[in-house]
């Protein structure tokens, strides 16, 4: 096959490996193949700035991409597959290269040097890319110089790169079929001070489960929808009565834009949908990029957090057409678009960045919603003047270890980086307390986080604080058996009433769902 296309400026060609046909440019009558090369450019750009903390996520860096946005379908979703597999396996990738050699992370070329070293692995042993694709095709990708910036790599470290790689084709031939990591090495992918954490937290057993979880990209997409399930005081235990045809005409919709014949979709047990098989990016289909579309991403877990508020006002007997509640750290928006369709009187949305904030207004005129207003300020300044609030969700920054199955840069923080999300947190949460929420208001405390620190911690230490008449300000709102869904097994076992989701611990779909803490506090005194 040789077939030619042209985008934009960029001239490619194609290059057949066993996954598939992957458009090239030619560099010295010699072709590279972009997909490979946009890979190891964008986990060349993620790696360490000067403070050790990882600045952007590999996959926002290669879907930014000028040139991986000009690629075809099948291009695209192979270099997603190289930067997740690399990302989700790179202390065992590093592991496994140490013993060949060492590369020093001094310099942009060396970096370089070191990603195409790791995608090369990453297809020669998880992804049993074709030795000859996987080496060949990979270090051809150095000898293109990216842009009039970029340093060249000296051809004797292109034949270096070869070398290194042909030793690990040789290695895995060796093995015949056999493994060449144990059932423990999952473990190497993740920082050693985070699985001490974990270790402490949640013990030795669920910690091994959650790192050989988080191996696994996911297969599936979550999505809420405008008829997503609520809740109510009287009813807990179904969907609103038209969601099965709301999802039976998104599946219509995606049978008729796009090659998505074998999609399928389940409800959720608290209304959330989830897509399996999806062709493409959720983002391209006509649904999520026109007006008043009814449908956004999120995980079934994030859905709970905005439930758990509605619920529990609902519990405390407030009118939700006249309740106003206020989504502190708003962006992307999912828990406001939540909030919104609940018919709440009035939602204010908190964003502290100018590109968040751009994205959450982007989302939420998507979907058609107007009636909300909207603030770019810090969450811990913010006041809500002569207004009532009786109700907010602090679903605060934390390290976000919870969404590592589809982030799995999150499992390389470094521990410095802990101390001040936790400064943050307990700012917010004190500040929402003191200066927002009446008497009677209901507060939901959430985190992607799996550790204990972001957020049972936070919630012990804020339950202790009394007034200056020594009465206490908050007290916990427990949640109730069946008043989520299929999260009664997260519900915590030692009566503190808050509702802790690990990773592979509640059954059948929601089994795979990001790690979650939500807790709700109700304000009992100023």
């Amino acid at each position: 096959m040789n077939k030619r296309r042209q985008n934009s400026n960029l001239n490619t060609g194609y290059a057949s490996d066993k996954n598939g046909w992957n458009a090239a440019i030619a560099v010295n009558n010699k072709k590279v193949c972009l997909a490979r090369a946009v890979a190891i450019r964008s986990l060349t750009s993620t790696r360490t700035n000067q403070t050790g903390d990882y600045a952007f996520y590999a996959t926002t860096k290669l879907e930014e991409d000028r040139i991986f946005q000009m690629l075809e379908l099948r291009d695209r979703s192979f270099a997603r597959l190289l930067v997740g597999t690399v990302e989700r396996r790179k202390g065992q990738i590093d592991q496994l290269l140490s013993n060949f050699i060492n590369v020093q992370k001094n310099n942009k070329s060396s970096q370089r040097v070191q990603e195409c070293l790791r995608v090369g692995v990453a297809q020669l042993i998880f992804l049993k890319t074709s030795p000859h694709a996987a080496v060949k095709e990979t270090v051809q990708t150095l000898r293109w110089k990216q842009s009039e910036r970029s340093q060249h790599i000296p051809e004797s470290t292109v034949k270096f790169a070869n070398a290194v790689l042909r030793g690990v084709a040789r290695l895995v031939e060796t093995k015949n079929g056999t493994s060449i990591f144990s059932s423990d090495d999952a473990l190497l992918n993740i920082s050693p001070w985070l699985v001490n954490e974990w270790k402490t937290c949640w013990g030795e057993n669920i910690t091994r489960n959650m790192a050989d979880i988080f191996l696994e990209p996911p297969s599936h997409i979550d999505i809420s929808c405008k008829a997503l399930f609520v809740p109510t005081a009287n009813n807990s235990s179904g969907y609103r009565s038209n969601q099965l045809e709301i999802v039976r005409t998104f599946l219509e919709e995606l049978y008729t834009n796009g090659n998505n014949s074998n999609v399928s979709a389940v409800i959720l047990p608290h209304g959330s949908i989830r897509l399996r098989n999806l062709a493409g990016s959720i983002a391209s289909h006509p649904t999520f990029s026109i007006r008043n579309g009814s449908y956004w991403v999120q995980d079934a877990s994030a859905a709970v957090p905005a439930m758990a508020l509605h619920s529990a006002l609902l519990l405390r007997k407030h009118s939700i057409s006249s309740t106003h509640v206020v989504d502190m750290c708003a962006a992307p928006g999912g828990k406001t678009a939540q909030l919104l369709s609940m018919g709440f009187k009035k939602v204010t949305s908190i964003e502290s960045s100018r590109r968040r904030n751009k994205r959450l207004m982007e989302n939420l005129n998507r979907l058609g919603f107007l009636n909300h207003t909207v603030f770019i300020e810090k969450g811990q300044s913010w006041i809500p003047g002569d207004e009532v609030v009786n109700g907010i969700l602090l679903d605060a920054p934390c390290s976000s270890t919870g969404t590592a199955s589809r982030n799995p840069d999150v499992l390389r923080k470094e521990q410095e980086q802990l101390e001040s999300l936790i400064d943050t947190q307990k700012i917010l949460l004190n500040h929402c307390i003191d200066n927002i929420l009446i008497v009677g208001g209901i507060l939901v405390y959430s985190t992607c986080s799996l550790l204990k620190r972001e957020s049972e911690d936070q919630i012990d230490s804020v339950l202790q604080r009394t007034n200056e008449r020594g009465e206490s300000i908050v007290k916990m709102l427990p949640f109730l058996p069946g008043e989520i869904p299929g999260f009664d097994e997260a519900i915590d076992k030692n009566n503190n009433g808050w509702m802790r989701v690990l990773p592979g611990v509640l059954h059948d779909e929601l089994r795979l769902c990001d790690g979650f803490f939500i807790a709700r506090l109700v304000k009992i005194a100023d």
